[in-house]
């Protein structure tokens, strides 16, 4: 390339534009470096780029270099060098250029006119290059190189590229977090043909919209943005599988039936909601009851505390004490509102220990809530009731929102629970439940429409009842996008073969196979009387035990008076045990010395009682009462005259009966079956409780009056005997070990009749 020729010497300037064209400035460079400079001397290279034209950067030896360093890549135009002694002596070098200071690119190559020490072009293509480097092969003198001043001159870069970011995209969610092919964005610039082009995308994207900034930086260091919106969302529905169809005996007009639960799957929410139209309905009543509306209330508020995805629910859990236990309700008033602008679904109703849904009372689109506290209420459809459980936790669960965006809900600082007569809030944050025993939710509990279950002739069940025939049940499974799909489970209920024991009555569970049948047989024509201790010598397994006696007519029935009469079943030997058992027998109530909260007929099984007289530990065991005051429950005893749990499963005060005062009649043969049994793979233990008022009529009109499962939880109700120093066992220990006996217990009485006495070994 050839010179053009010599400029005069110029001061340093910055760009300057004539109209639209853009006019070559000096571009100064930082700090350059040499192969090195002449030993001794102050010629060093730093003089090349101080505007003194006197000063010198000088070094022997042909090839020698000096590279002059930019603070960024510029669009290098053409050089101005002036080379010492210029004037009578010609130099040959060469221009080469580099952007990382590593790889050089030669431009240039060609020697000068030999005839100026003022400043010299070289001109090349223009270059992009942050580093400049001459290399000089020699004079026409000798080998030194010598340059007094360099001046680049090129464009200064000061505009961004132009990037335009891909298309905005919308795609299906395959995941909690989807994985998106993003696109490339266009990207131009006048002096950097490669700009480097970044992101922030995140390896793949949550749901909603996700703004993604490009940033193209140029090799000056400029930069330009553009947003691109991907946005995630999910109409796919979750896949829903039933349960297995059942087919079940029924065990009245309405059987009870554990459906199981369906299994769900959506590829976005872990936690989708699983509901069935299979209501829990109240047994039917007589036309002239009526219903009394169970309205509980905690309404007191101070202030709001907040829900969001680091704090996923707000419930009151049910304790043991609680007057909500056996309660039925369908309606849950909550008091709201929202604080900036949270999104998403809240869940309100029941909730189990690990947050999935117990019931389901209702769904809330939060951004929906007033901004202002409101009372929001949820109800269950057509006539369902929920039955309130010990340990159930009920409440509002929202998982979205953040610390600025949230649902605040209503709760007070007041000294007593209105429910529990003590609080019992929690919180969820995240993995755990935590306590705040200062605190209690606003809420109002309400039972609308049937009957309450301590009114009816039957307790509600806590599973769904069917009728007699096959009922197509629609299980529901609803993602936390609102998509829905629905799957069929089959109840069929038959009605059974009636199996009776030998004195005609109707077993609710049939003896297993090569089980255990114990019967009295007080028909055998045989009067006799049993005093304390003494064994029925013509049935050596029953034993009268207590303060009082037990007179036997011969034609079936035994009569029993005195302070504490009581009728053990056991083996002299004591080497049979009783485990799982259905006790029968039907009792007439007629007379009483005094009258005792604990007197009725009541039983008792699984149990070492004939031994508690000597160590009181032997006399853990439960209880079924049917008690002449009217209440009907199950109560367990720890250790014998020094520890007995609350009754369950309800509250005390009932009404079974149909005499004026509510208490159990007298002069009425009731049947009674107390059926004790382990459930949940030995884990637990099951009571239930059955009467019949037919007499035995064809067996028995058997209802089952109520049932409980000892889950652990049920120790003894008023503190102070040290249970696990005493006996070794936690005090509420489930019995899940094997009795020698079974007994029938009253007290205070002057006469109560039994017939019919039987025990078996059921499944």
């Amino acid at each position: 390339m050839a010179f053009v020729a010599l400029l005069a010497t110029m001061p340093f300037s910055y760009m300057v534009t004539s109209g639209e064209e853009a006019i070559p400035t000096i571009l100064p460079a930082l700090s350059v470096t040499a192969i090195g400079y002449e030993p001794g001397s102050t010629n060093v290279p730093e003089n090349i780029i101080d505007g003194d034209l006197v000063t010198r950067w000088s070094n022997e030896g042909k090839g020698s270099w000096i590279t002059l360093n930019m603070d960024s890549a510029k669009m290098v135009n053409y050089l101005d060098i002036a080379w010492f002694r210029g004037d009578i002596r010609k130099t040959t070098f060469e221009i080469s250029v580099s952007t990382d200071g590593d790889n050089f690119t030669p431009i240039f190559y060609g020697t000068t006119s030999g005839g100026t020490t003022n400043f010299e072009t070289a001109d090349f293509p223009d270059t992009l290059a942050r580093h400049v480097k001459i290399a000089v092969y020699g004079n026409t003198q000798n080998n030194w190189s010598s340059i007094n001043e360099v001046r680049v001159y090129g464009m200064a870069d000061v505009a961004g590229p132009l990037i335009l970011a891909p298309a905005d995209m919308t795609v299906e969610a395959n995941g909690p977090m989807t994985e998106v092919s993003i696109g490339t964005p266009t990207v131009i610039d006048d002096m950097d043909p490669s700009p480097v082009v970044t992101n922030d995308a995140p390896a793949a994207f949550p749901m909603d919209t996700t703004s993604v900034i490009w940033t193209a930086t140029d090799a000056s260091g400029n930069i330009s943005t553009a947003v691109q919106s991907i946005t995630v969302r999910d109409t796919t529905a979750p896949a829903i599988i039933a349960p297995p169809d059942i087919t079940i005996e029924s065990t009245g007009t309405l059987t009870p039936v554990a459906l199981g639960m369906a299994t769900a799957a959506d590829l976005v929410d872990p936690s989708p909601v699983i509901a069935n139209d299979a209501p829990i309905r109240l047994p039917t009543v007589t036309p002239d009851e009526t219903y009394p509306v169970t309205h509980m209330s905690d309404t007191t508020a101070s202030f709001g505390l907040s829900m969001h995805s680091g704090r996923q629910a707000h419930v009151e859990v049910v304790t043991e004490p609680s007057q909500l236990v056996g309660k039925s309700i369908d309606q849950i008033t909550l008091r709201m509102k929202k604080v900036g602008s949270p999104i998403g679904t809240a869940q309100i109703g029941v909730f189990n220990v690990d947050l999935s849904v117990h019931k389901l009372f209702g769904n809330l689109d939060v951004s929906k809530i007033a901004k202002d506290y409101t009372d929001y209420t949820f109800a269950l459809s057509g006539d369902e009731l929920y039955r309130i459980e010990v340990g159930d936790k009920i409440g509002i669960k929202y998982s979205g929102g953040s610390y600025g965006n949230y649902v605040a809900v209503s709760v007070d600082q007041d000294s007593k629970d209105t429910f529990d007569g003590a609080n019992a809030y929690l919180q969820y944050y995240t993995t755990y439940w935590q306590s705040f025993p200062n605190y209690d939710m606003y809420m109002v509990l309400k039972q609308t429409h049937g009957y309450a279950a301590e009114s009816t002739s039957a307790e509600a069940s806590p599973d769904p009842v069917f009728p007699v025939g096959t009922t197509i049940v629609t299980w529901t499974v609803t993602d936390a996008s609102g998509n829905t799909s629905t799957a069929s489970q089959n109840v069929t209920v038959i009605a059974p073969a009636i199996t009776k024991d030998r004195f005609g009555i109707a077993m609710i569970y049939k003896t297993i196979p090569s089980g255990r049948e114990w019967y009295s047989n007080w028909d055998n024509g045989k009067v006799r009387t049993l005093l304390s201790g003494e064994r029925d010598p013509y049935n050596s397994e029953l034993v009268a035990r207590g303060d009082g006696t037990v007179k036997i007519d011969g034609l079936g029935i035994a009569t029993m008076s005195g302070n504490s009469p009581r009728m053990y079943v056991y083996d002299v030997q004591k080497s049979k045990t009783w485990t799982n058992t259905e006790l029968t027998f039907y009792a007439k109530r007629i007379s009483e010395t005094k009258t005792l909260s604990y007197q009725g007929f009541v039983a008792g099984s699984r149990t070492n009682h004939q031994d508690a007289h000597i160590d009181p530990c032997l006399g853990a065991g439960y209880y079924g009462r049917m008690l002449y005051d009217g209440r009907i429950n199950f109560q367990k005893e720890i250790v014998h005259h020094g520890a007995y749990s609350e009754t369950r499963p309800g509250p005390d005060l009932s009404t079974w009966w149909s005499t004026p005062d509510k208490t159990l009649p007298k002069n009425t043969w009731v049947g009674y079956k107390f059926v004790l049994k382990t459930v949940d793979g030995g884990q637990n233990v099951k009571l239930e409780l059955y009467r019949d008022l037919t007499d035995g009529k064809d067996g028995g009109d058997w209802k089952k009056l109520m049932e409980y499962t000892d889950k652990g939880g049920w120790g003894q109700y008023e503190s102070g005997l040290d249970v696990q120093k005493t006996c070794g066992i936690p005090e509420d220990a489930k019995v899940l070990w094997s009795g020698v006996s079974a007994f029938i217990r009253n007290d205070a009485v002057s006469s109560v009749q039994y017939k019919m006495f039987s025990i078996r070994e059921v499944a």
